[in-house]
């Protein structure tokens, strides 16, 4: 089943010329052929397909059965199209100097969130290093 998702995956990447992408263990990576800073992952050897949106965000698709496979992989990778585009409005709060969150809100609806707890933004003042805190909310 892995390979039919790649092959889904890669026939609705080829559609979009500005983008390259790879497939390693299972795992897609792609970028913007003309920006590498911009780059999602969609790992097609999980349930749920999460899609990683650069460092901060990560949103599952857990709307799925084995029939519907290929759709949920073709919606993930959408939104990730969409991220890479720059379709997606994103919001920065700061404390201070500090970034304390990020919201991303895709065309779909979906939301998706990452922030710093309170010893993280300790850790990241002290260090420049810190962990972030993610949650999505998908519509529907």
């Amino acid at each position: 089943m892995a390979s039919d998702l790649e092959a889904v995956a890669g026939d609705h990447l080829d559609a979009d010329p500005a983008v390259t992408w790879t497939v390693r263990d299972r795992v897609l990576q792609v970028t913007l052929s003309t920006d590498t800073s911009r780059w999602f992952t969609l790992d097609l050897g999980t349930d749920a397909f999460p899609l990683g949106l650069g460092s901060r965000y990560s949103i599952p698709e857990p709307e799925y059965d084995l029939d519907e496979q290929p759709d949920a992989v073709t919606k993930q990778l959408d939104r990730g199209l969409a991220y890479l585009h720059g379709q997606c409005e994103e919001v920065t709060k700061r404390r201070g100097r500090t970034e304390i969150s990020w919201s991303l809100t895709l065309p779909d609806g979906t939301v998706a969130k990452a922030w710093r707890t309170p010893l993280q933004r300790l850790r990241h003042r002290l260090t420049g290093k810190s962990r972030l805190v993610r949650t999505c909310h998908i519509p529907g």
